[in-house]
């Protein structure tokens, strides 16, 4: 389980205060979501940040995924189902000025 072949996956580094459209293929056979997060590990909907939360990506699934970011910081991106994060199912989210 990884991103890109890698775990975690890539680091994703944006400005802030702009729009970012993230394209999500699930080449597995699970199921799984993204989600832009404050806290690695913690799937609550209240941890998602920007209202990035993705729809659910059916195995071998494309989706499209844009939200605005509007804080500076370090953040993760992680899926929200089950213990997908504590497999690999994360990485490091940059939001810079």
């Amino acid at each position: 389980v990884s991103f890109n072949g890698t775990q975690p996956g890539p680091i994703i580094t944006v400005h802030n205060n702009t729009a970012v459209r993230l394209v999500i293929h699930n080449n597995t056979t699970q199921i799984f979501n993204i989600a832009v997060v404050s806290s690695l590990y913690n799937i609550s909907t209240s941890n998602v940040l920007f209202n990035s939360l993705s729809s659910t990506v059916n195995g071998g699934g494309t989706l499209n995924d844009t939200f605005i970011v509007n804080r500076i910081g370090t953040f993760y991106y992680q899926s929200l189902i089950g213990n997908q994060a504590k497999e690999g199912e994360y990485g490091y989210f940059i939001v810079a000025s």
